[in-house]
């Protein structure tokens, strides 16, 4: 295994199942984790208000829960389950928290700003995922046989909410001027193969973590449309069309 320091510099160890970092503020796909709002709420001016943990806990029903928000507003109030909990003064550099019992439902964060109104987040308790939603961070890339696109598929509920507890096993197909260059999942004790042994394979697998996975798809060298469809078993697979341009 390999031993190094946490950002606190204190010593600690990667050991099996792990097969990568898991510390750091987003993982291996650059998938954001809760720590990196709270540096986003200090060390930038964008407002934020992020709520944790995420409220699909099967199995801690009754359970005390402690809720966290990370915000940079100068107040906070929470509602969890219509209960209002109060209205707390954010400290400088500072987060919030409140103690309360797990029951599936939602929680809500207002935040204000010079005492008027000036951010709402919500995290509710959501059903299986039905259904996935496929993004990229570019519709068009070049045909020179090394240009890539990052996929970005989220496994959501029949209303569209994310559904962070999701690991359906997807599966990937290509059509046209394209190659699966690689996927991945954000989870540090993933083992399986994360690339085509077939650099010409138009099929792939990879397991959803957290609700989330991730595809790399690189250009063939010719120009044209390429699709990409992705579903699971019980899944209705979801197509997304990226232009290759010479």
């Amino acid at each position: 295994y390999w031993t190094g320091f946490d950002y606190r510099g204190e010593p600690n160890a990667m050991k099996f199942p792990a097969t990568g970092w898991q510390f750091g503020l987003v993982d291996y796909c650059g998938f954001p984790k809760d720590e990196a709002y709270y540096l986003k709420s200090w060390w930038t001016d964008e407002p934020v208000l992020h709520i944790l943990p995420h409220w699909n806990l099967h199995g801690h029903e009754g359970d005390s829960i402690d809720v966290w928000v990370y915000s940079n507003c100068d107040e906070v109030e929470l509602v969890v389950n219509g209960k209002n909990l109060g209205r707390k003064p954010m400290e400088k550099n500072g987060y919030l928290a409140w103690k309360t019992v797990y029951r599936p439902g939602a929680v809500k964060a207002v935040g204000y700003k010079n005492g008027r109104k000036m951010l709402a987040e919500k995290v509710e308790t959501t059903g299986v995922a039905t259904c996935v939603s496929v993004a990229a961070d570019r519709t068009v890339i070049r045909a020179d046989k090394r240009d890539v696109a990052v996929i970005r598929a989220e496994l959501q509920d029949r209303k569209k909410r994310f559904v962070p507890t999701a690991c359906d096993e997807l599966t990937i197909t290509v059509a046209g001027p394209v190659r699966i260059l690689g996927v991945g999942n954000g989870d540090p004790a993933y083992q399986a193969a994360e690339r085509p042994m077939d650099a010409s394979a138009r099929t792939f697998q990879v397991k959803a973590f957290n609700g989330l996975a991730q595809i790399l798809l690189q250009s063939t060298g010719e120009a044209g449309e390429a699709v990409l469809t992705v579903g699971a078993e019980h899944i209705p697979a979801a197509s997304f069309v990226l232009k290759v341009q010479e």
